[in-house]
């Protein structure tokens, strides 16, 4: 931004199609990162060289359209950062940064059949596990989720587990009737908050999900005239954003009756 207005720095090709999604790294890991996916079934990771921006990491190995990437987010403790990509081949690849390069440290297929459309993390929280030793000693580590959402109807859970160094479905959550077109794991304030995850889908709703005594259940499913393509919540995680197929944006926040409410319509 120069004077109010905004200015063209640069113009990143390295795509053959359309791009569906971007995502930014936070700074704090070594560098300026950007992640792109398409449909010409690639994800690229782009890094900021003084004034230029270099090709990092270019993955090809995909069989469809690349519907999705977000970046883990940033926590005082987490010093690893990873990067999530969704296919349309039903496939989850995540991607880690070590000693300055980017490799596949997991792959996921078949985590939804017909395709993966939408991935969202969780802000990690710090837990206390034992080492895999003898030692009978503790660690502090990240509690590592995320959310997914597909073309068959399905929103899962995912969660990092230690002993076996993998990302492992831990819930299926299956009220919509029509393809999850996105999901949002909203921001977590507080260690005493509560995880909330929004969904949307073709079959013209948004529902809420809550985790209460670690199972997740339905608390509000608003309904729509037509269908709802994204979702997105505020820093805080108290206004969530819908964007509707109708032209509009509409605004939704929790009432003191723990209902969601519609606050505002944006054309």
């Amino acid at each position: 931004i120069v004077k109010d207005s905004h200015q063209l720095i640069e113009t990143l090709t390295g795509h053959t199609g359309p791009v569906w999604k971007l995502s930014w790294a936070h700074p704090k890991f070594d560098g300026i990162f950007l992640a792109s996916c398409g449909y010409d079934k690639r994800v690229i990771i782009w890094r900021q060289s003084g004034k230029k921006w270099m090709k990092e990491m270019v993955d090809t190995n995909f069989s469809s359209s690349v519907n999705t990437v977000e970046f883990s987010p940033s926590t005082p403790t987490n010093n690893t950062l990873e990067l999530i990509a969704g296919c349309g081949d039903g496939t989850i690849k995540v991607y880690t940064l070590h000693n300055k390069k980017w490799s596949i440290s997991h792959i996921k297929k078949d985590a939804h059949p017909g395709g993966v459309n939408a991935i969202s993390w969780a802000t990690p929280l710090s837990i206390v596990t034992s080492v895999n030793d003898d030692s009978k000693k503790q660690s502090v580590r990240e509690y590592k989720r995320f959310v997914s959402g597909g073309c068959d109807n399905i929103v899962r859970i995912w969660r990092f587990e230690y002993q076996t160094n993998e990302y492992h479905p831990v819930t299926a959550l299956s009220r919509h009737g029509d393809w999850v077109r996105d999901v949002a794991w909203a921001p977590i304030p507080s260690s005493t908050s509560h995880s909330v995850v929004a969904s949307c889908s073709e079959d013209k709703t948004v529902i809420i999900w809550k985790e209460s005594n670690k199972k997740w259940v339905p608390a509000q499913t608003i309904h729509f005239d037509g269908k709802v393509w994204s979702v997105s919540w505020s820093e805080l995680g108290n206004i969530l954003a819908v964007a509707l197929g109708a032209n509009s944006v509409q605004l939704y926040k929790e009432g003191n009756d723990g209902q969601w409410q519609n606050i505002s319509n944006v054309d």
